[in-house]
């Protein structure tokens, strides 16, 4: 695994991510957020991609084809009883 420079967003560039999504962010908050975003960055830089290759996802999302079409749930893939199915 290469080790590449930690990701460090700035107070502009949180400010600038908010607004395209719609949020506004008091100018006394950025400097703060922006540390606590960096710091997430960081944990998620010390994850090893080929430790999680085999992991399945905790959730699904499905989204219809076509407008009206029905949603299909997704199927749990545990094999798991519950207590009650047991009795």
């Amino acid at each position: 695994m290469t080790t590449r420079p930690p990701r460090k967003l700035t107070a502009q560039e949180v400010q600038l991510l908010a607004r395209v999504g719609g949020i506004e962010i008091p100018p006394d908050r950025l400097e703060r957020l922006a540390a606590q975003v960096s710091g997430m960055f960081q944990l998620l830089d010390q994850l090893d991609p080929k430790e999680l290759q085999d992991v399945e996802p905790a959730t699904v999302f499905s989204l219809p084809l076509e407008p009206g079409a029905p949603e299909k749930r997704p199927q749990s893939r545990a094999k798991t009883r519950s207590p009650r199915a047991a009795r």
